[in-house]
Order: C-alpha cells, then structure tokens, then sequence
C-alpha cells in the first residue's frame, strides 16, 4: 500500500500541478531522477498511462498480464488489476481510485 497511494496521487494531481499541460507529461521524475521518455506520456479517460518498463526499472517491480488482468509485484507489496475496473487488489484487500 505504501507504493501504490504515493503512484496513485501522482497520476492524480499531475495534470492539477502543472501550469502547462500540454507539455507536463514530456518529462517525468521519480524522487530526483529524471526519466529519460522516448515520448510523451499519454493521457486516456483523465489518466496517465506509465510504461511498465519505467515500474520496473524505478521501482523495481515485475509486471505481468494475462487474461484481462494485469499484476505489478513489487519488494514489499501486489498490486492486482483488472481491465477496465477503476479499482485495484493491493496486497489483497481494495483500493479505489
């Protein structure tokens, strides 16, 4: 859960923090580091969608779908999606976005 409300409030509040948001999603940072994006990041039905290589290369997570769903498995916590829901399995128990 620790990692998920901190990936969650910035896919969130991103576009409210940004004086210019057409351009807001064309640089990306994880605590200090900027992420180096081939493209801009993309933004489908008010949300941002983040590449899975950058979980796994920043936040050390292991992304895997099948079936509809996809699950993010990180050092101290799961995350469980299913398509098209808007809300997610956190370590087993529910989380609303």
């Amino acid at each position: 859960m620790k990692r998920a409300v901190p990936i969650l409030l910035v896919i969130i509040l991103l576009p409210f923090v940004s004086p210019a948001p057409a351009r807001a999603f064309q640089r990306l940072f994880v605590d200090e580091l900027e992420v180096k994006l081939p493209a801009p990041l993309e933004i489908v039905s008010g949300s941002i969608l983040i590449p899975t290589w950058i979980l796994e290369e920043y936040f050390h997570g292991r992304i895997s779908a099948a079936d509809g769903k996809i699950m993010a498995v990180f050092p101290d916590q799961t995350i469980l999606m299913r398509l098209g829901d808007k809300s997610a399995l956190v370590d087993g128990g529910d989380s609303r976005t």
